[in-house]
């Protein structure tokens, strides 16, 4: 539990104390404590407070009582804040649901009231002389906040916890009632489609169902067959060494065309377009920003603007300048960043005078005529540059390398700039696309050699697993399985050392090891294909069977799919099941003439294939059936009239299940609302395959919701036993409290008797007040032991009643009946009460921190929960238990033979030795079956004697 809460809860508890203490001062005061009611049930009359300081104290009490509410509310609603500023999600929803309470109005004597109001009303009751009535405020107000202390403590209300997981047992058996009338309504519908179809149409679904299985029987006995001749393996091996293969000619194919140092064919038209582009840019700055003072300079002329709107317009250009100009020290940005700084100095003199803003203007356009001049000069740059880039272009596209043909693209977009330029056109785009042409192909052919080696490192890496898979083979032993290892192996090695070639820029070795490794795959591959063909002979015989009956599965395909029109489809289902067959039956003669061939991965993949195509092929035939007669149409009616009822109990259900309150799952039953409804107008429009598909949907939707109920339950049930772990633990604890105190004074007791014989009559007093007190005890644990043994827990339960016999006991004998017992023996019992209700409060707290630890544990790291509701104590705990008790007990009967030799001999015993005897005998037989019922439940076998 969360620091906060128990503070608050702690809190609580001392305010809980005043009400009490105010309450046995009412009594007193009011004389309520003896006074019977009357014949006719009538609370008699309380007599006149006649102490008014008592009177005075309990008002004094009940204002300080509210007084602490009041800060109580005002600490939680503080608390409320910074937990939830600190992310604690659990605490502050405690403390929003405390608020709530405190906040909510029941029902009292004066009508709707909050606790505080319930506190004033005590208070007022009390000023104007009707304590009863206060005192019935205050016993309402005491269970207010015991209920908010339990809230703060996450104690969850049992009787609440036990109406859900009951509604959720309603909302579940509701939901499976559902789903089985669901899926009824589904089997008529199959019915009514196979009936629907004749005896035709029942025909082709069951061929098509028996060459389905047929063709499902030859995939599994050829996979069957490749595993036991290996011919499975091989083939595997086969297609991972043809992809290799390919992989390795692409490679030696770019090596053949790498030229190492071929990217500094285009390192001189690359810098020559960089140099375009750079006064191309120059230039457009320039040009902008003359075309802005001259604009400006026309708003000033045309009154369009003041001087002081253009001063602010032109602003953010000229900062943008300066800051380009300072960052890319260019000197045309520069030039641009004076010129707008220039004219934001001149706009700022007008002062908003006419002849002074036409001046202005002209200082404007003075200032753009001289940028239009500088403008020149980087674009005779940039077309200088172009012109160089042509000619390192037309050089560097000589030949037909990947060096040329980037040179070739280059130099296509490098002309359409140079025609735009020569147009007065914007060139700088066509310029940017041959610079970026050049730096890819640069970038590419640096890195080529890189990649080339990083692919011929990767392939190696195949290639020796290859090897080994081979050589983890039966058949790699013969001569064939042997040289594909060694090719395999030699393959690697060359790949390695092209890899290393690459790296280093060897181009000619590299080349050289790639056309090795090639060779030695090639090799490799002939030497499998020579293991599979040696592979395949031994398995020729069953494969040569296995492809007489493919051939027959391919000719009884074709000849279905030819009589697809015998059934009653539609035109469309008809087509689309011939189309299925005709595919079916084109796979089955792959497969044929695969295991013809020895392989039978092939032939398995090509099985698989046929295999999809008859299952389409029946879905086909089972969705194409329409209804014909009136009769069929009638009862296809009748079944849609039972879906929309079935849908109108779903949404009835789905409105209960999302108005229950605080549900921890919600499912959504808008799917399996929505699929009965299509299924009932499939039903009305004559299609029951279509309707048949969607009642399962329907049944699928409800049975998931059943689960998340399921789920929710289960949920629930926890945190009910966890509540009722804390409540026997709890009542356990004060038990053994109560037990000890009356220990304690009897102990007093028999010191102060000095074993004298006889007690005297204050004595006699005291011990019939311990016996009275250890009765009452008894009782309690008598009824602990039966709620414990309705929760499941046997042993715990069983220990429960040894506790309380044994007090029944002690009662007696501390009683007239026991002869006012002090001695050890009664003394002895206590003690062995003590330690049973140790032992059950040990198991009680033990199992609660197992559930707190298993709480706190990741969703992945949960024990999985048994489908049934497990016990509140496990069975491994109340077999430790079960043991202690076993050990005690004897424990027990050695202590009482050592302490009265007399037992093990022939002499009378005494009546109390005998009771003793008979004591320990019982809780013996209770032991037995207790360890009897654990046995059957945990499955531990029985012994073989009949005797336990």
């Amino acid at each position: 539990m969360a620091r906060p809460a128990l503070f608050l809860a702690a809190a609580l508890a001392a305010m809980l104390a005043l009400p009490l203490g105010a309450q046995k001062s009412a009594k007193s005061a009011t004389g309520e404590r003896s006074k019977p009611a009357t014949i006719t049930g009538e609370r008699s009359k309380p007599a006149a407070i006649t102490d008014e300081r008592d009177k005075a104290a309990i008002i004094e009490e009940q204002a300080l009582l509210e007084r602490q509410l009041e800060r109580l509310k005002s600490t939680m609603e503080v608390l409320l804040q910074r937990i939830e500023a600190e992310g604690r999600t659990r605490t502050a929803e405690l403390l929003r649901e405390g608020l709530a309470l405190l906040q909510q109005r029941t029902d009292a004597a004066g009508g709707q009231l909050t606790p505080d109001e319930r506190m004033q009303e005590a208070r007022s009751a009390l000023e104007s002389g009707k304590p009863v009535q206060s005192l019935e405020t205050q016993r309402a107000l005491i269970q207010d906040l015991e209920r908010l202390v339990s809230i703060l403590l996450d104690r969850k209300n049992l009787e609440a916890l036990e109406q859900r997981i009951e509604n959720l047992k309603k909302l579940q058996q509701e939901l499976g009632a559902l789903a089985d009338k669901e899926a009824a309504l589904k089997q008529e519908t199959g019915e009514l489609r196979a009936e629907a179809g004749g005896e035709a149409q029942r025909a082709l679904e069951q061929r098509l169902a028996a060459l389905a299985g047929k063709e499902r029987s030859l995939l599994e006995r050829s996979e069957r067959l490749g595993r036991e001749a290996g011919t499975l393996e091989l083939e595997q091996l086969e297609k991972e060494l043809e992809a290799l293969l390919a992989d390795q000619r692409t490679d030696r194919g770019l090596l053949e065309e790498w030229q190492p140092g071929e990217s500094a064919r285009l390192a001189g038209a690359r810098a020559a377009l960089e140099e375009a582009r750079r006064a191309e840019a120059q230039a457009a700055r320039l040009e902008e920003t003359e075309r802005r003072l001259r604009a400006a300079a026309q708003e000033l002329e045309s009154g369009a603007k003041t001087p002081g709107e253009t001063l602010e317009s032109l602003r953010p250009a000229a900062d943008n300048a300066r800051r380009h100009a300072n960052v890319s020290k260019d000197a045309a940005a520069e030039r641009s960043a004076r010129a707008l700084e220039q004219a934001l100095r001149e706009l700022a003199e007008t002062n908003g005078q006419e002849p002074a803003a036409g001046e202005a203007a002209e200082e404007l356009r003075t200032r753009a005529d001289e940028l239009e001049g500088a403008g020149k000069e980087p674009e005779a740059a940039a077309a200088a540059a172009r012109e160089k880039a042509a000619k390192e272009l037309a050089r560097a596209s000589q030949g037909d390398t990947p060096a040329a043909q980037a040179a070739q693209e280059a130099q296509r977009a490098l002309e359409q700039a140079q025609r735009a330029a020569q147009s007065g056109a914007d060139a700088r785009e066509a310029t940017e696309k041959a610079a970026r042409t050049l730096e890819t192909a640069q970038a590419e052919l640096e890195f080529l050699g890189e990649a080339l080696s990083g692919s011929q490192a990767a392939q190696a890496k195949k290639s020796e697993s290859l090897q080994r898979g081979l050589e983890s083979l039966p058949r790699a032993e013969s001569e064939a399985g042997a040289q594909g290892a060694r090719a395999l192996a030699r393959a690697a090695e060359a790949m390695r050392a092209a890899a290393q070639a690459a790296r280093g820029q060897d181009q000619a070795r590299a080349l050289a090891e790639a056309r090795a490794a090639e060779t030695a795959l090639e090799e490799a591959q002939s030497a499998l294909a020579q293991a599979r063909g040696a592979a395949a002979q031994a398995g020729q015989e069953s494969a040569q069977e296995l492809a007489a009956e493919q051939a027959q599965a391919a000719q009884e395909a074709g000849a279905l799919a030819e009589k697809a029109s015998e059934g009653a489809l539609s035109s469309q289902a008809e087509q689309a099941v011939e189309d299925a067959l005709r595919e079916a039956q084109r796979a089955m003669e792959s497969a044929e003439e695969a295991l013809a061939q020895g392989k039978s991965a092939s032939a398995a993949n090509a099985q698989r294939q046929a295999l999809q195509a008859l299952q389409k092929a029946g879905r086909a035939a089972r969705e194409g059936v329409r209804l014909e007669t009136e009769n069929e149409r009638q009862r296809a009616e009748e079944l849609a009239a039972e879906q929309e009822r079935v849908r109108q109990e779903i949404l009835d259900l789905a409105r209960r299940i999302q108005q229950r309150e605080d549900p921890r799952s919600r499912p959504d039953l808008a799917r399996a609302e929505a699929q009965a409804s299509a299924a009932k107008d499939s039903l009305e429009q004559g299609d029951p395959a279509q309707a048949e598909s969607q009642e399962a949907e329907v049944e699928r939707e409800l049975r998931q919701a059943k689960s998340e109920l399921q789920e929710e339950e289960e949920q629930y049930q926890r945190l009910r036993a966890e509540e009722q772990l804390f409540r026997i633990a709890e009542e356990t604890a004060a038990l053994l409290e109560a037990h000890r105190v009356q220990m304690k004074e009897l102990a007093e007791l028999d010191v102060e008797r000095a074993g004298s014989a006889a007690p005297s009559r204050a004595q006699k007093m005291r011990l019939r007040r311990i016996a009275r007190e250890e009765g009452v005890l008894g009782t309690r644990a008598e009824e602990l032991s039966a709620a414990i043994d309705k929760e499941g827990t046997k042993v715990a339960a069983g220990l429960l009643a040894g506790v309380a016999s044994d007090l029944a006991r002690l009662a007696l004998d501390l009683g007239e009946e026991g002869d006012y017992q002090t001695g050890e023996r009664v003394q002895g019992l206590q003690r062995d009460i003590e330690q049973a209700l140790l032992w059950l409060l040990d198991a009680l707290r033990a199992e609660q921190a197992r559930r707190q630890n298993e709480r706190q544990k990741p969703n992945g790291e949960q024990q999985q929960q048994p489908q049934d509701e497990p016990p509140l104590i496990p069975d491994s705990t109340e077999l430790k238990l079960l043991r202690r008790m076993e050990l005690e007990l004897r424990e027990s009967l050695d202590a009482l033979r050592a302490l009265h030799p007399e037992i093990d001999g022939t002499a009378e015993l005494d009546p109390l030795i005998l009771r003793d005897l008979a004591r320990l005998a019982g809780r013996h037989e209770r032991l037995t079956e207790l360890f009897r019922d654990l046995r059957a439940r945990v499955g531990i076998p029985p012994p073989e004697s009949a005797e336990d």
